[in-house]
């Protein structure tokens, strides 16, 4: 049995990776038909979210934040810039998926969210639901997380099956 259940998680695993290869081609297929110009400001935007989320990456792990850009002064690196390329790619990429949401017609419910938290409950110990009905509660950024890629799972079905 226990063999049984580690062949089916290997498989699941499996399932996955190679789903999220399929959509990450795709993605780049959309990347390399899409001609835009991404405002300079939206760029700069996403450049800063980026870092914020590199340095909260860093410090949850102990690592201080002023000695890594310490560290990378003495590389000569520059952070903004070398991140740069990954804004704009990612700026592009949710262009390109929100229009293709309205352009599809995808949508989705709020009773496909609540099914979708429903089985989310159903993976956790009954003491820890009502705080993931608080977390996933609608107008929270989970709720709004989770009916995104509700809808991304839409599209690439569309795209993939």
């Amino acid at each position: 049995e226990f063999k049984k259940i580690i062949g089916e998680d290997l498989k699941t695993r499996k399932d996955r990776e190679e789903n999220a290869k399929r959509e990450n081609a795709l993605m780049e297929k959309w990347l390399k038909l899409a001609r835009m110009d991404v405002p300079e400001l939206l760029v700069e935007e996403e450049v800063d979210y980026l870092l914020d989320e590199m340095k909260s990456g860093l410090e949850s792990r102990g690592i201080p934040w002023e000695k890594y850009v310490e560290h990378l002064k003495t590389q000569k690196k520059d952070m903004r810039a070398d991140k740069k390329e990954e804004a704009i790619k990612r700026i592009k990429i949710r262009l390109i998926i929100n229009h293709l949401f309205k352009l599809e017609g995808i949508e989705v419910s709020e009773a496909e969210v609540e099914e979708e938290i429903a089985r989310m409950m159903d993976q956790y110990p009954p003491q820890q639901h009502d705080q993931l009905k608080k977390q996933f509660a609608k107008g929270q950024s989970a709720y709004t997380q989770l009916k995104n890629q509700l809808m991304l799972n839409k599209l690439f079905a569309k795209f993939l099956n």
